[in-house]
């Protein structure tokens, strides 16, 4: 369904699979430029992923998360963002279990807490 939503929104456009080009004599279709924008957020912030890397994004497009995933569990080095995009914490998990040394960062990016296990 998604896939013939964006073949019909597309069709007046020259396209192929990973490209969407437009003529450099008329002004750019911003309102389906952001509905692409949405679709791609959405698509990659499902997280469906069981072993590899997420990246989760908030609603207004920065990252809000990145994190390695084991068995459908938080794996390795994480990272948190606020909604602006700065880093707010990152740590380290093992299969959803925290492991490391927490640290949060005020919105300047200095270090401002350690927690500890």
């Amino acid at each position: 369904m998604e896939d013939e939503w964006i073949e019909s929104e597309l069709a007046g456009y020259d396209h192929d699979a990973g490209t969407l080009r437009f003529a450099v004599d008329t002004p750019s279709p911003i309102a389906l430029l952001r509905k692409l924008v949405a679709v791609g957020l959405e698509m990659e912030s499902e997280c469906s992923v069981t072993n590899g890397k997420a990246r989760v994004f908030s609603g207004n497009g920065f990252l809000q998360s990145k994190c390695g995933i084991g068995n459908g569990e938080l794996h390795g080095a994480s990272r948190w963002y606020r909604k602006a995009g700065s880093l707010l914490r990152t740590g380290q998990f093992t299969l959803g279990t925290w492991v490391s040394t927490w640290r949060t960062f005020d919105r300047a990016g200095t270090l401002v807490k350690e927690a500890m296990l």
